[in-house]
């Protein structure tokens, strides 16, 4: 049955000025955390990156590529640890607490027996990599997955309740905090251990800060009857993080063991750079998605307005992001992180390229998981990263710049499958999607051809080039965006036009 207000899409950008919708009207709601969850991480995660930048000139890739080694435990603390628990406690919208200690529960043994069992294999993990360095990073760090047992209830309970403006500031500190932690430890001269204690001790403060955000006291009580109704879900869901982050750490394990740490510096560095505005941004954006298309998954109106809207935010705001980084990689790299990283330049202008075409990959997850087609996103996905494995065989023997363009066909691969089961799934037409996209599609193309030329003058991998170049690009893809007529664009426009007009009347109450 059709819920009231069905065929009211539900808009991915902006806030509606106070009262022209009633304050309980979902859209206005998603619209809002939309805004909390994306933009009010904007300015911490430039300070961010802006500290990345200068800790990268103090250290060297190789204590990147020996972090780059703990990272794979951080990754699978955050995959392993509740079972895909916490991904059911927003689909499903449980809210009993039997449930939730049951849930926390379960996260604290899974994450002790994982401490203990990386603390026991560092030795073997250090001589599989032949660093030494490795083994004592990898016992510091098995202590992160006791942390993230804490915290992932409170993170899904925000989420549940589309309170991202909560998640957000948390997030927000958390970032600055870390970048500064690791700048003061990487001048104190503690190479890799800045990287190390700079997200260890944040992660430890601010677990226990979401516990009182959201007035929930762990407790350990367990009961498997209050977990079946999540099972189903759940391990769908574990098994897509799973093999997620097994493909994640694929291409780092090959050229760690293979090409040594310097190499996976180079590439670790690459895809962490390249991955901030999607793991910030676009993450913000695609978790409030997820919480939204669970609430709806019975509107059928809803989602497709939603998956439509969603693309087109979407790519506009990611296509010229990371095409323009692809066109100045050289002086992007070279520029600012110093001429020792200049064996970064190519393999990171191919991961840019990759993440341009990833960028809409979580919006269409969050669609397809949030209506309950969990199951086909995951055999889906299974099968791009089985293409990813192979190609990731078969070009290892280029270095770095081989498993970069393996990176990029299971992006390719990866999208297309996804993308394929959203448009089955929600109804919406081809063409429909073509429309969506061809806004920044067409932007990003011209913006692309005048950065080129102008490159070929500014050749110089200078700051002074790197800022010049960005600056036309940037001129030339609003401008293309000024003369776009395509309706649902101008509707887009409209609305952002009138919501920020909205934030800054006296009248706007929403934050």
């Amino acid at each position: 049955m059709r819920r009231p207000g069905a065929g009211r899409s539900a808009s991915c950008i902006g806030l509606v000025k106070y009262g022209v919708v009633p304050m309980g009207d979902p859209n206005v709601h998603t619209r809002s955390q939309l805004y909390w969850n994306a933009l009010l991480k904007i300015p911490a995660q430039v300070v961010a990156f802006a500290i990345s930048i200068v800790v990268a000139r103090i250290l060297t890739p190789a204590d990147y590529g020996i972090m780059g080694i703990a990272m794979m435990l951080i990754g699978f603390s955050n995959l392993l640890t509740d079972f895909g628990f916490s991904s059911a406690i927003v689909q499903r919208q449980v809210k009993d607490s039997d449930s939730l200690y049951s849930v926390f529960t379960l996260n604290l043994a899974i994450s002790t027996a994982l401490a203990a069992g990386f603390v026991l294999a560092s030795n073997s993990i250090a001589n599989f990599f032949r660093s030494p360095e490795c083994r004592s990073v990898v016992v510091v760090m098995s202590s992160f997955f006791v942390i993230t047992s804490f915290s992932a209830v409170p993170r899904a309970i925000l989420s549940r309740d589309l309170r991202f403006k909560t998640l957000s500031l948390v997030d927000a500190m958390s970032a600055i905090t870390m970048s500064v932690a690791t700048l003061m430890l990487a001048l104190a001269g503690l190479r890799y251990w800045a990287l190390a204690f700079g997200q260890l001790l944040p992660a430890a403060f601010f677990a226990c800060y979401l516990c009182i955000a959201v007035r929930w006291l762990p407790v350990i009580r367990f009961r498997r009857s209050s977990l079946s109704p999540l099972l189903h879900f759940s391990a769908w869901s574990f098994a897509k993080t799973q093999i997620t982050f097994g493909l994640n750490q694929l291409d780092r394990v090959l050229l760690g063991r293979f090409s040594g740490v310097v190499s996976l510096g180079f590439y670790d560095k690459a895809r962490s750079v390249a991955a901030v505005p999607s793991d910030s941004f676009l993450a913000g954006v695609n978790a409030v998605l997820f919480s939204s298309f669970s609430q709806r998954k019975h509107d059928d109106d809803d989602v497709r307005g939603l998956l439509k809207k969603g693309l087109m935010a979407t790519s506009l705001l990611s296509f010229p992001l990371y095409v323009g980084l692809c066109l100045v990689a050289k002086p992007f790299v070279v520029g600012l992180m110093g001429e020792k990283w200049a064996p970064m330049v190519v393999p990171f202008q191919v991961i840019t390229a990759s993440y341009a075409i990833r960028s809409i990959g979580g919006l269409l997850a969050s669609v397809n998981v949030g209506i309950g087609r969990y199951q086909a996103h995951t055999v889906r996905y299974s099968i791009a990263g089985a293409v990813f494995a192979l190609s990731c065989a078969v070009l290892l023997r280029y270095g770095v710049t081989g498993i970069s363009a393996a990176f990029l066909v299971f992006a390719v691969t990866s999208v297309g499958l996804t993308l394929h089961l959203a448009v089955a799934a929600t109804g919406v037409r081809w063409g429909e999607v073509l429309r969506a996209l061809r806004p920044a599609t067409a932007a990003t193309l011209v913006m692309s051809g005048v950065t080129w030329l102008l490159s070929r003058v500014l050749a110089a991998p200078t700051i002074a080039n790197l800022f010049l170049l960005s600056g036309v690009g940037a001129v030339a893809y609003v401008l293309c965006l000024a003369v776009e007529r395509e309706p649902g664009f101008l509707l887009l426009r409209r609305a952002v036009i009138s919501d920020w007009a909205g934030l800054m009347s006296p009248k706007t109450r929403e934050f």
